[in-house]
């Protein structure tokens, strides 16, 4: 999931107007490492899901 949702992630810091931080990734190497992958998979979606969010409040749908 990580690896699909990566590109959209690494674009977010060249849109005007989106936050991007790497809050969770710290969080997400320290889960693989402990070998916990349910914690790791909560911090993957969480670094997307906050990607998301920022993308969604800054993005320009052309229906609108």
């Amino acid at each position: 999931l990580w690896r699909q949702a990566g590109p959209f992630v690494a674009l977010t810091p060249r849109i005007p107007g989106v936050r991007w931080t790497a809050r969770f990734h710290d969080e997400i190497i320290d889960a693989v490492e402990a070998g916990e992958p349910r914690r790791a998979k909560r911090a993957v979606q969480q670094d997307i899901e906050d990607t998301l969010q920022q993308l969604l409040k800054s993005a320009i749908f052309e229906d609108e």
